[in-house]
């Protein structure tokens, strides 16, 4: 939308980690041995980088205008001035999707290289400490208290499903990015589910993929583009682990609103 609108920028087929950089993604492979190999390609593409410091957050300097940079961190841990000087488009997920989604990704990853149950990555996800970018309702309750202001665009993954054109067409009109609807119909079909699961090269390249993924989970499971289908849960959760999802909603959601926007979209 903000680069590509004609879908025919030259470095459209790049990996989405080397034109919208994951701020935090260094701090999560680090200690692999495999991180090296960004670091390779970090240098052949921007030879005047900087060895010493973060890949990530140097390419997102140097990115061509208008940027976009990637996040899971919550507002706390982001900069102060972030709302005054960008705008961020925050995504909501019914969480009990989001914990299926994430088990998958955790048991991919190698940085993740989770090898528990269901049972026990959902008592980590809810308990909210023992799950990297959690706990999910303190994460949501930080943007849900900054609904209003005028350069956040809170959505939902449910409504961007159901209601895909809709929410493109208020995202154009969020960044400004004049975009046409014949424009917008072919970024439905470029950014619909499907599409991108069959390019290969969407998240890292070929070459460095197999180096942080897992090659027995990555075709049983799905890969990193698995299902992407909104209440998935329901027929995935025991009646138990339904229960236990209930229950810790009712408890920390900070607004009705938010659950009524999920269910409901």
């Amino acid at each position: 939308m903000r680069n590509n609108p004609e879908l025919d920028n030259p470095l459209a087929a790049t990996a989405i980690s080397f034109k919208s950089p994951f701020l935090e993604y260094e701090s999560l492979v680090d200690h692999l041995e495999a991180s090296d190999s960004l670091m390779e390609t970090f240098s052949k593409q921007y030879p005047e980088f900087d060895q010493s410091c973060s890949p990530f957050i140097q390419l997102g300097r140097v990115i061509p205008r208008p940027r976009t940079l990637r996040t899971h961190m919550p507002f706390p841990l982001l900069s102060a001035t972030l709302l005054d000087k960008g705008k961020v488009v925050y995504v909501i997920r019914d969480p009990r999707d989001v914990c299926l989604s994430y088990f998958h990704h955790c048991r991919l990853w190698t940085y993740h290289d989770f090898q528990g149950t269901l049972d026990q990555f959902i008592d980590a996800f809810i308990g909210g400490t023992a799950v990297l970018f959690g706990p999910y309702w303190q994460h949501v309750r930080e943007a849900w208290s900054r609904r209003h202001h005028p350069h956040l665009f809170i959505t939902y993954y449910e409504k961007l499903k159901s209601k895909q054109k809709q929410k493109l067409l208020r995202l154009n009109s969020f960044f400004g990015s004049n975009v046409t609807h014949q424009q917008i119909e072919k970024i439905m079909e470029y950014t619909s589910f499907e599409e991108m699961k069959s390019r290969k090269n969407h998240i890292l390249s070929s070459g460095s993929a197999s180096s942080f993924v897992k090659s027995e989970h990555l075709e049983k499971e799905g890969g990193f583009f698995r299902k992407g289908e909104a209440g998935d849960w329901r027929k995935d959760l025991t009646e138990e682990q339904k229960l236990k999802f209930s229950r810790w909603i009712q408890e920390n959601c900070p607004d009705q609103e938010i659950m009524d926007n999920i269910i409901n979209p």
